[in-house]
């Protein structure tokens, strides 16, 4: 899983349309038990998935982007409002959010990703 703490990385991530190969964001906080939870059983399906680009996106780390509104806006213009989330990134298409927290349905819908 690959860090994301960059807005603009974050926003080009959102803003593409085409990508060479599919992927998802994992959203979550460090303040969220059920996230971290999440994100450990995330990490093992992602040792699997090779065909996706997998990041790992923490509130927390995005600092004062995320307490001054910049970040929230950005999820408020995806539909994103709460935690854990995924942003699932088609190889064509846009991004849309998909809020599973069952590891059996989350790989379904990782393994439908082309």
């Amino acid at each position: 899983m690959t860090p994301l703490d960059n807005l603009d990385r974050f926003e080009d991530l959102l803003d593409d349309v085409e990508r060479a190969r599919p992927g998802v964001i994992f959203v979550g906080s460090s303040e969220c038990c059920v996230c971290q939870d999440l994100r450990d059983e995330f990490r093992e399906l992602a040792a699997q998935m090779h065909h996706l680009d997998i990041y790992d996106l923490i509130a927390e780390d995005f600092g004062a982007q995320a307490w001054n509104g910049e970040l929230k806006a950005v999820f408020d213009d995806i539909h994103l409002k709460e935690y854990p989330s995924q942003i699932l990134l088609p190889r064509k298409g846009k991004p849309w959010v998909h809020l599973e927290r069952n590891t059996s349905a989350l790989r379904a819908a990782l393994m439908a990703l082309n």
